[in-house]
């Protein structure tokens, strides 16, 4: 059985998880208005997240399943946390390279 600190841990798991999804929620439709203001298609990484932010609300089912199936009982609260920093992380570097990575190529380009 889990111990209470296991269980914090993976409630602790969320918190990332759902600071990204809000501000990707937050922030991708008003880069979608800004985007479509400068006239440019988006490249592949920017309309890719356009098109796929809202799939960012299933990502604690990543830490979810971390903690039912990591094989040491009494790490998996670590496990559920540790995947979720690193995705959150990853996601949140991805998304902020995708919507200024345009912006700052068209500023190129003139």
């Amino acid at each position: 059985m889990a111990t209470f600190t296991q269980h914090m841990l993976l409630r602790l798991s969320f918190v990332p998880a759902i600071l990204v999804f809000a501000l990707a929620f937050w922030a991708v439709p008003q880069f979608v208005d800004v985007y479509r203001s400068f006239g440019a298609d988006l490249p592949r990484p920017s309309a890719f997240l356009v098109s796929w932010y809202r799939a960012l609300a299933f990502l604690p089912l990543l830490f979810l399943l971390a903690w039912f199936f990591w094989p040491q009982r009494d790490r998996r609260g670590v496990a559920a946390l540790a995947v979720s920093v690193v995705l959150s992380g990853a996601i949140f570097l991805f998304g902020v390279w995708a919507a200024y990575a345009p912006i700052l190529g068209l500023g190129a380009n003139q």
